[in-house]
């Protein structure tokens, strides 16, 4: 009677009992080196096997708090952010705060923002690139994001927005600025095809449109959204 691999797994499985019975055979046996030519014990074997998964474990330990390391800079970075924003008394040092800590700060590449829908105090404000006219259309489809826009392509004619540098950009972020409604959208390029991608972790992106649509709603005045 001859039996499979698997069925003498399975026994032995279900009798831990019989290296105990046949303790000789754990340095009897010679088993192939999983790495070279030679053969070793069973209890080398065993070894070899405890040190591979170790280093496997250490290597996803490793993993672990790499991220961890990066997601404590996010937050410090944001909440850094969060401070400089407070500090500020006019929608124009709110716009070039944003401008400044996206590219200094979080190092993206290129940053533009789009509003409609409100108004500032300020002289001539509404003649600055923010206020440039958006379609009802594009309007219309920022308000329908549930979050962050992440990958390559961009809807409609929102390539518009960018210079003919930034129209080199390999990935995107489109995100809705929301505050009961949505009002404007930060659009963050990168030529990295790697940095924004479809299915990606929007968790950190959702906080900064937060925080800077509620900036940017503080010096800012409520228009009709027909204007």
């Amino acid at each position: 009677m001859s039996f499979s691999s698997k069925q003498v797994a399975n026994w032995l499985t279900l009798h831990p009992e019989f290296f105990n019975e046949h303790s000789q055979l754990l340095t009897q046996l010679s088993i192939p080196h999983p790495h070279g030519s030679h053969a070793v014990s069973l209890n080398e074997r065993q070894l070899i096997a405890f040190r591979e998964k170790n280093r496997a474990l250490e290597s996803k330990l490793n993993e672990l708090l790499s991220y961890a390391k990066e997601n404590d800079d996010i937050s410090n970075k944001i909440h850094h952010f969060s401070c400089e924003l407070i500090s500020q008394r006019q929608l124009s040092g709110v716009l070039a705060t944003t401008y400044h800590a996206l590219s200094e700060h979080f190092s993206v590449p290129y940053v533009t923002l789009r509003l409609w829908g409100v108004s500032s105090d300020e002289t001539h404000k509404e003649e600055a690139s923010e206020f440039l006219a958006v379609s009802h259309e594009i309007q219309h489809t920022l308000s329908e994001l549930s979050e962050p826009l992440c990958g390559s392509e961009l809807p409609h004619d929102i390539h518009t927005w960018l210079s003919s540098d930034e129209a080199t950009c390999q990935s995107f972020a489109l995100l809705p600025l929301k505050q009961h409604r949505c009002f404007g959208a930060l659009l963050l390029g990168s030529p990295d095809s790697k940095r924004f991608f479809s299915g990606m972790g929007t968790l950190y992106l959702e906080r900064l449109a937060e925080l800077i649509a509620f900036s940017i709603k503080r010096h800012a005045h409520e228009q009709d959204i027909t204007d």
